[in-house]
């Protein structure tokens, strides 16, 4: 199980330190009901279809149900989904962590790689947008790692390039399709691992899930998550982990 530091409210919990995994939505109906609060009887707010991936917190008083965190068509949404529906990578492999530099980590699984670079950013304050008084969009894409004021370019690193070989196939994917999140480039603990060193493959047949839990510990805490598939980039996500 992955912990994290999730400190967020919502209208019956307010959560501090918790414990939460990811996993992947599998209902017989194709679809599992997000609710409200952790009930059968409770409002529905959303639904999740089979394929769609969570992050999971457990800390609730009904045990069977998970409140989970999530991306749906590019807005970070939030409720309670019956544990059974999710299945956290039971049946998948998971990658191990084999070594890294300051600036890089590598996994392995068997003859298959994924190797993700960090660099330290340079930034422009005219790439920046703002929606109402905080700072929101990055060369007008979304942007995570800070409460709506503008990254500190020597605090922070960004994504040079995630690669994958997997099954004999190579997929890479640039900075250009990575450069809106942002992390502190020194480890919340120190002498610890850095965000991008901590982060959780798994893979099954054609498919590898990808999750970087990034900017650990602090009120900007986000999950960004990478789904190819035969080679290809077919989902890329994030939602914040504090609401």
């Amino acid at each position: 199980m992955k912990t994290k530091n999730l400190l967020y409210a919502c209208p019956f919990l307010f959560f501090t330190q918790t414990y939460a995994d990811y996993g992947i939505i599998q209902d017989l109906d194709g679809y599992v009901n997000v609710r409200e609060s952790d009930s059968l009887k409770s409002k529905v707010t959303e639904k999740l279809n089979n394929g769609d991936v969570v992050s999971c917190n457990f800390e609730q008083s009904d045990a069977s149900f998970c409140y989970a965190l999530f991306d749906v068509n590019g807005r970070s949404g939030s409720g309670f989904v019956h544990k059974s529906r999710v299945n956290f990578f039971n049946g998948f492999q998971k990658w191990a962590f084999k070594k890294s530099t300051s600036n890089e980590a590598i996994y392995n699984h068997g003859q298959n790689q994924l190797h993700i670079t960090v660099q330290s950013p340079q930034l422009s304050t005219r790439h920046f947008k703002k929606s109402a008084e905080l700072y929101s969009h990055y060369k007008n894409k979304k942007f995570f790692g800070t409460d709506g004021t503008l990254p500190d370019q020597d605090k922070l690193y960004q994504f040079a390039q995630i690669k994958l070989r997997y099954d004999r196939k190579i997929t890479i994917i640039p900075k250009q399709n990575l450069e809106q999140y942002f992390f502190p480039n020194k480890p919340l603990d120190p002498g610890g691992l850095q965000d991008h060193q901590m982060s959780e493959i798994y893979s099954k047949g054609k498919n590898v899930y990808i999750f970087n839990s990034l900017s650990n510990g602090g009120a900007t805490q986000y999950t960004l998550f990478l789904h190819i598939q035969d080679g290809k980039l077919i989902k890329q996500s994030a939602w914040s982990e504090h609401l």
